[in-house]
């Protein structure tokens, strides 16, 4: 006699499964562009972004937890949500890909987020992130732009790179 069983979700494998497929995306992405003998241009580190915001919201989806962003005219960061004794702060993510990220070469950063229209690009990461990717896939909608090409963030969770 077989049991019906109630299709409930993605099994904690295919997560798995699913988190390490974009970490070989992410690391062989990585090692090919640092092999490029120019350095990091703004297409390759709007690709990298793009993936790691990605991971983000994967990460974020399989710890049940909230993860943050925040940029600056030198890298990026991404932070978690701890919750301690009733208190909750925000803590930078020291391990993993998801650690802070200098751009190699300079380039022009526009953060922007709907409900504030002037850009948002501190010379320095401030305490708290400013997006947030939560544990229902959704994420703060952002148009983050570098020297031109443009990563949008929608409510849903879509990431796309123009």
């Amino acid at each position: 006699m077989k049991k019906d069983r109630k299709n409930s979700g993605f099994t904690l494998i295919e997560l798995l499964v699913v988190l390490v497929i974009i970490g070989i995306v992410i690391g062989a992405v990585s090692l090919s562009l640092k092999r490029s003998p120019r350095g990091q241009d703004a297409r390759s580190a709007a690709v990298i972004l793009q993936a790691r915001m990605l991971s983000a919201e994967q990460v974020s989806l399989m710890e049940s937890s909230l993860i943050g962003f925040s940029v600056t005219q030198n890298g990026y960061q991404f932070y978690r949500l701890k919750h301690k004794e009733d208190v909750f702060t925000w803590e930078l993510i020291s391990k993993g890909t998801l650690t802070y990220q200098p751009f190699e070469e300079h380039f022009d950063i526009a953060l922007t987020l709907p409900n504030n229209a002037e850009e948002l690009v501190p010379d320095s990461l401030p305490a708290m992130p400013m997006i947030i990717f939560n544990a229902g896939g959704g994420v703060t909608p952002f148009t983050l732009k570098i020297n031109g090409y443009i990563i949008t963030g929608k409510y849903n969770g879509d990431i796309t790179i123009q």
